[in-house]
């Protein structure tokens, strides 16, 4: 498991959203309820394990819809309304495999 791009988050980044809620919230709770980053370190962890744990997942089960939605924001300068097609075909595809649709 190596540390996703910063394209393969962009384009992650409302799937992340959806599947690192509880860990996100926990986290940004540590860090309002603590002066001392190092006590919000393992909430950290878990949230970068969460977002490369999506990534990977994304990555391989949607393999086309992924590269194609990842190479139009980067085509576009990461202009989300320049790609809302290769983006609706990905969360089409997650959300049916989730279930949601």
């Amino acid at each position: 498991m190596s540390a996703p791009s910063s394209l393969e988050l962009w384009a992650a980044s409302k799937i992340i959203g959806r599947e690192c809620a509880k860990v996100n919230k926990e986290f940004f709770q540590c860090k309002k309820g603590s002066e001392k980053p190092a006590d919000c370190e393992a909430n950290s962890v878990l949230v970068s394990l969460c977002a490369t744990k999506v990534v990977d997942s994304v990555k391989a089960d949607f393999p086309q819809e992924f590269s194609a939605f990842s190479k139009c924001l980067n085509f576009n300068d990461f202009r989300y309304n320049d790609c809302r097609d290769t983006e609706k075909a990905l969360l089409d595809c997650v959300n049916k495999k989730n279930g949601a649709a």
